[in-house]
C-alpha cells in the first residue's frame, strides 16, 4: 500500500495545473458575459417602461428597438456560449484524468497480483477511487469560487464610480438686498402662436402678491399652457 502515496504528489500537481490553465480564460470570459447581461436587462426594462412611446413614434422606432435587442443578446449569447464550451473543456479534462489515475491503479494491481492479497487489491482500488473524486471535487469547488467572486468584483466597481451630483443640496444663502416676498405681475401681455397669427393673449394685465393661489381657466387654445 505504500507505493499509493507516490501517486498523491504527481496527481495533486497535474490536478492544479489544468485548473490553473482554465482558470485564466474562464474568469475573463464570466466576467464579460456578468457585463454584456447588463445591457440588455436595461434595454428590456426601458423598452417595457416606455412601450406607448415607442409605438407613438412608428413601425421603424419599433423595428429598431427590436434590432438593438437582437444585438445586445447576441454579445451576451456569444459569451455565455464561451463560458459553456470552457466548463464542458474543464469537465472532460477532469474526467480524463481520473480516468488516466484508475488506469495507472489497475495496471501497477494486474502487474502486481502475485504479491497481492486480494484485500489489499480491493482496498488500493478503493483508496483510488475515493482519492481521485475527492481531488476533483476540491479542484472543481475551487475554480467555482474563483469563478463566482466575478460577482463581488462588480459590487466593488459600482461602489466605487463616483457619484455625478453633490451628495448634499447647495444650499444657497441670498444678500441682505434680496427681496423676502415675491410678485409675479402682467402688464399688457400680448401672446400669438407664430408671427402674423391672431393674438391669443391680448393686453393680458394681472398682479400676483406672495402666498396667492390663483386658477387659469379658458376653452381650448385660450393660452393657458402658454401662460
Amino acid at each position: 500500500m505504500n507505493f499509493l502515496g507516490f501517486f498523491i504528489i504527481p496527481l495533486v500537481w497535474m490536478y492544479v495545473k489544468i485548473a490553473n490553465f482554465y482558470l485564466a480564460p474562464s474568469r475573463e470570459i464570466s466576467r464579460l458575459w456578468k457585463v454584456s447581461s447588463s445591457p440588455v436587462l436595461s434595454h428590456v426594462t426601458q423598452s417595457e417602461e416606455g412601450v406607448v412611446v415607442i409605438r407613438a413614434f412608428g413601425q421603424g422606432t419599433v423595428d429598431r428597438m427590436i434590432m438593438e435587442n437582437f444585438i445586445r443578446n447576441d454579445v451576451n449569447s456569444r459569451a455565455w456560449f464561451a463560458e459553456t464550451v470552457t466548463s464542458q473543456w474543464f469537465q472532460v479534462r477532469m474526467q480524463l484524468l481520473g480516468c488516466g489515475v484508475i488506469f495507472l491503479v489497475v495496471s501497477g494491481l494486474v502487474y502486481l497480483r502475485n504479491y497481492l492479497s486480494p484485500g489489499i487489491v480491493g482496498l488500493a482500488f478503493t483508496y483510488a477511487l475515493s482519492v481521485d473524486s475527492g481531488l476533483a471535487d476540491l479542484v472543481q469547488s475551487w475554480s467555482w469560487v474563483e469563478i463566482q467572486m466575478v460577482s463581488p468584483e462588480r459590487i466593488l466597481e459600482y461602489g466605487s464610480i463616483q457619484a455625478e451630483g453633490s451628495q448634499r443640496p447647495l444650499v444657497i444663502e441670498p444678500d441682505a438686498s434680496w427681496p423676502r416676498s415675491s410678485t409675479v405681475q402682467f402688464q399688457d401681455v400680448v401672446f400669438s402662436y407664430k408671427p402674423g397669427a391672431p393674438p391669443v393673449l391680448k393686453g393680458l394685465s394681472f398682479n400676483i402678491r406672495n402666498n396667492e393661489k390663483i386658477g387659469i381657466v379658458g376653452r381650448t387654445g385660450a393660452g393657458k399652457s402658454s401662460l
